[in-house]
């Protein structure tokens, strides 16, 4: 019989907003300055994870694309949401250039 773990990991980055709710687009913006950082040369798709006051719990890059295309499995994006006990969440894909 196997065993699986799964593991998700997280690591501090960009602005602290800790406690307050990404209620409108310019939190959001706010909120993910200097993720996309790394990789601009391909595109990508985020996920935001938030509690059920819209603080954020967690940013993760899913999945990495070619230059024009990213491939999006649902599946995944509700399996992080679940793990991580996430009352919502906010996918957003970041195009090159």
């Amino acid at each position: 019989m196997k065993i699986r773990e799964a593991f998700i990991g997280y690591k501090e980055v960009g602005k602290s907003v800790r406690g307050h709710p990404l209620e409108n687009a310019r939190r959001v913006v706010d909120y993910m300055r200097g993720a996309f950082d790394e990789r601009a040369d391909q595109e990508q798709f985020w996920v935001v994870l938030l509690d059920a006051k819209l603080c954020p719990i967690a940013r993760s890059c899913l999945f990495v694309g070619t230059l024009d295309a990213v491939t999006v499995h649902p599946r995944e994006v509700l399996r992080m949401a679940l793990l991580s006990a996430a009352h919502s969440f906010i996918g957003r894909v970041r195009r090159p250039g």
